[in-house]
């Protein structure tokens, strides 16, 4: 494989399982993000991204260290083990295929992602720091040097081995309670004290492009203008959205990130972007409808 130290031109998605929105976020990818599109994940998710155009990779195969750190993990939070296992996981896994295949530099995005604009432009302007995410979430991590995701990696078993950090992985899951009434230790805490011992690694948005141009989430609207149904207010200039700060400055948006409920806004979004055909639309809901089959009958592992 070619090395892409320079071009920045590749974007990955991670995913455990199969869910209705991966051809969306792929499809998406291809028409709007000028990167080549790759997907790791489960056989069945990667046949159909494949079948889209994505070059696919399987999970299973890339595990090793992933495998490794599930035996140390701790679990601190109200949502289920797997659930916050696999989504630190999934770095380990990422790493694994970068290195496997001399990916470099390259941007990843969460499967609930439809990409709006072209993507290379915003990964030079991240070029100083190894990693950059938007100070919360990791969402959309740019990982400008691989070896700084090898740092994230090996931070974060630095974190489950040592039982020093315990302490401080109980308050956070407290607070976390406290304040919202679930959530607790995630991928995105280890990004967090990552960055506040490496703030020269890991950078956020706002260090390198002011007004964040990266949705966090439609369903977060603090310091935004709100629709009547709780979701960040989007306008639209033809297919480019756009949203309205608190203070009256508009932005546009780069990404859509469609987390949690909001993804009950995606298939219309995706639409408006002119990713989506009415084809597309029912061979996405059809393949959907053949992974669930699958499932129920034990086809699909």
């Amino acid at each position: 494989m070619t090395d892409t130290t320079d071009s920045g031109g590749d974007l990955f998605f991670v995913h455990s399982g199969y869910s209705w929105y991966i051809p969306y976020a792929i499809e998406t990818a291809i028409r709007n993000s000028g990167m080549r599109v790759h997907f790791v994940g489960d056989r069945f998710a990667c046949q159909v991204a494949k079948a889209l155009g994505a070059r696919t990779y399987l999970a299973g195969e890339y595990s090793r260290r992933a495998t490794e750190f599930g035996k140390i993990y701790r679990h601190h939070s109200s949502l289920g083990v797997s659930f916050e296992r696999i989504c630190i996981e999934r770095w380990f896994t990422l790493h694994e295929v970068a290195a496997a295949h001399g990916f470099e530099r390259f941007v990843y995005a969460d499967t609930d992602i439809l990409v709006v604009d072209n993507l290379p432009p915003y990964v030079q302007k991240t070029a100083s720091f190894g990693l950059m995410f938007d100070g919360v979430s990791a969402h959309l991590c740019f990982v400008n040097r691989r070896e700084a995701l090898r740092q994230l990696c090996d931070f974060v078993e630095e974190v489950y081995r040592d039982r020093e950090w315990e302490p401080r992985m109980e308050a956070v899951f407290a607070g976390k309670m406290a304040e919202y009434g679930g959530g607790g230790v995630s991928d995105m805490t280890m990004f967090q004290w990552f960055r506040e011992k490496h703030p020269d690694v890991l950078g956020t948005y706002d260090e390198v492009f002011g007004v964040n141009p990266f949705d966090g989430s439609l369903f977060e609207f603090v310091g935004f203008e709100a629709d009547e149904k709780g979701f960040k207010k989007l306008g639209w200039n033809g297919r480019t959205p756009s949203a309205t700060m608190s203070d009256g400055q508009s932005v546009t948006l780069a990404t859509l990130h469609h987390q949690g409920h909001a993804k009950t806004l995606l298939k219309d979004n995706a639409r408006r972007l002119g990713s989506v055909t009415a084809f597309q639309r029912m061979s996405a809901e059809l393949l959907d409808f053949t992974y669930r089959a699958s499932r129920r009958l034990r086809l699909v592992k």
